[in-house]
């Protein structure tokens, strides 16, 4: 499972257009001459939310590196329903993980090795009320981007904003 992620992490922003390779810490995304690790972490419980990215940070930092940790979040999104339209859905995820990413606001800050966390989540939900059965599948994820000067920002913000574009862009097509 945690090989399923890392491949569905590496899919997802190839998807967006960036330029992915399988390296430590698990994959590595290309922007000009920047080359930035990404640690790819499942968590299988909410309790274990806070160490997975300790332990995504810490993947990182042993390279010396710079880096983003994706964070694969179903189970924390399990229950969360899919009536309303995308931006319903979507503010419903987002309030879902507010508070565990409240409560990482001080590390992030201390951590100026990483450039930001994607959470990713996956719910699937099943209605058996026409004729024949329907399955809504939703993909919900979250890019939050920590710049440690103005330059950094200049390089990566309009990367990133062009990247999610273009994963948007991709997935309302399917």
């Amino acid at each position: 499972r945690n090989m399923q992620f890392e491949l569905y992490v590496g899919a997802m922003l190839t998807l967006g257009g960036a330029s992915i390779t399988f390296a430590d810490p698990d994959l590595r995304l290309l922007n000009g001459t920047e080359n930035i690790g990404i640690a790819a972490k499942r968590i299988s419980s909410p309790k274990q939310f806070e160490k997975r990215v300790h332990e995504g940070a810490r993947q990182i930092k042993k390279l010396n590196d710079r880096g983003l940790i994706a964070v694969n979040l179903d189970v924390l999104v399990k229950n969360l329903t899919l009536e309303g339209d995308i931006s319903e859905r979507g503010e419903r995820f987002n309030m879902q993980i507010e508070e565990k990413m409240r409560k990482l606001d001080k590390f992030f800050e201390e951590k100026t090795e990483l450039l930001g966390i994607i959470n990713i989540g996956h719910r699937t939900e099943w209605s058996f009320k026409e004729d024949k059965p329907i399955v809504d599948l939703a993909q919900f994820y979250q890019f939050r981007l920590f710049f440690n000067n103005d330059e950094e920002e200049r390089l990566w913000k309009p990367f990133f904003q062009n990247t999610i574009a273009r994963i948007e862009k991709s997935l309302s097509h399917l």
